[in-house]
């Protein structure tokens, strides 16, 4: 939750608390952002068709699974807690006018 709300704050500081959740009858999502981009938090390892619903839900909607697995579909993408934290293309712009350092250079200090 707080990775989420520092990367929603870099977006829009004004909007940072534009972050919520979302429940039907049937099914939950953990996150929603006011830039309507979903996020589930699991525990265990799932399989992208648990999420087989949320395409027809939200027919423009992207979620985000972050539990054990890999997985990238073009609407709904599985990712480990480690990956989906260092996903920088998640920040509105990271760097400002430099290119992010990976784990082949040598890390800035």
């Amino acid at each position: 939750a707080q990775e989420l709300y520092r990367r929603h704050c870099l977006s829009d500081p004004m909007r940072a608390e534009e972050i919520g959740f979302w429940a039907s009858k049937q099914h939950e999502l953990d996150f929603v952002d006011g830039d309507r981009r979903f996020v589930e938090v699991k525990s265990g390892k799932v399989s992208p068709l648990e999420y087989g619903w949320f395409p027809k839900n939200f027919p423009n909607g992207h979620l985000t699974v972050v539990a054990k697995g890999d997985f990238e579909g073009s609407r709904i993408r599985v990712k480990s807690m480690f990956d989906w934290l260092l996903d920088f293309s998640l920040d509105p712009e990271p760097y400002p006018g430099e290119e992010p350092w990976s784990f082949d250079e040598e890390i800035p200090r």
